[in-house]
């Protein structure tokens, strides 16, 4: 099919940017696409002037055949990113990444659509966030890079920050993983039994990531309901409990299985490990007073995270 785009005559140009294309189980195809403004300037030394932008979607039969477009957001940013996080029989989930009105810092909106184009929810949540995956509630788990020499939970010189939103885009959880080096999340994913996967680039060894071989690896992290110890809202894989918390002698675990234990200071280094620990307890009044990182692996592979402080 082809399609061919007018607009109307204005000094100056528009510039069009198809982003996202998918087609849903009818055969109808959408396109996601920033439309720019540009004012022309009428000077020999001085380019044209940005004056706006609108990310649109426009829906096209299964013939080619035009049917409607509807404008998401106008924007201020002369290139924003969209993309289809959701395309079902009922609601379209569009993700919009741009500037906010002040042009301070990046954003993502969420735009939930009818297939008639029409706009059922939109909101704009409080960072950027690039990887985002929606589950069949509509709750969104989102994974971004991030550092803040200010915050007490990042490892290192950039974490992984996984977080869960529920379907109006209020925070319900987050959680940081990564080593003391640098790791920048590239893909997630989430399955229909609830499990998350988030695919890193890593230069860490220690941490969350038992192991590097020089360079940048590539780091596959899977979070299950089984790893975690959260009841209501729980993102998988993320906690598991510890007590007393502080403590001056020794931590107790809240299961009751076999785990290999290993606990860190602030600067990613071992201080102290047992394998196959088979109680309920660890003894920990060797150590120096301070904070520290535990980890805890079970025989089926399932890892936990948590810290402890001892006093």
């Amino acid at each position: 099919m082809k399609q061919n785009f007018r607009t109307a005559p204005i000094q100056g140009h528009y510039d069009f940017d198809i982003q996202a294309m998918h087609e849903d189980g009818q055969g109808n195809t959408y396109l996601l696409v920033q439309i720019e403004k540009w004012e022309l300037q009428f000077c020999t030394d001085c380019a044209d002037e940005f004056v706006d932008a609108w990310c649109k979607v426009f829906k096209f039969d299964p013939q080619g055949q035009f049917v409607d477009h509807t404008n998401l957001k106008t924007t201020r940013a002369v290139v924003s990113s969209m993309n289809f996080e959701q395309l079902g029989d009922e609601s379209i989930t569009v993700q919009i990444n741009d500037i906010n009105a002040v042009d301070t810092k990046l954003l993502t909106t969420i735009c939930r659509i009818s297939p008639d184009l029409t706009i059922q929810d939109k909101f704009e949540m409080d960072e950027v966030y690039y990887l985002i995956c929606e589950d069949v509630d509509g709750n969104l788990v989102t994974s971004r890079n991030i550092f803040d020499a200010e915050d007490p939970e990042i490892k290192g010189l950039s974490d992984v920050l996984v977080s869960k939103f529920d379907s109006d885009g209020n925070l319900l959880e987050q959680t940081y993983f990564g080593g003391s080096s640098w790791d920048f999340p590239r893909a997630l994913s989430l399955t229909n039994d609830g499990a998350v996967y988030f695919l890193t680039n890593s230069e860490s060894t220690d941490f969350d990531v038992t192991e590097n071989f020089e360079g940048q690896d590539i780091w596959l992290v899977k979070l299950t309901e089984e790893g975690s110890t959260r009841v209501e809202g729980g993102l998988p894989g993320l906690s598991l409990s510890v007590f007393p918390n502080p403590t001056t002698d020794f931590v107790r675990f809240n299961l009751n299985e076999p785990l290999d234990i290993s606990i860190y200071n602030m600067q990613g280094g071992l201080v102290l490990r047992k394998q196959k620990n088979t109680s309920q307890l660890m003894n920990i009044s060797k150590l120096s007073v301070g904070e520290y990182v535990l980890r805890a692996i079970t025989e089926d592979g399932i890892g936990y995270m948590t810290r402890i402080v001892k006093i």
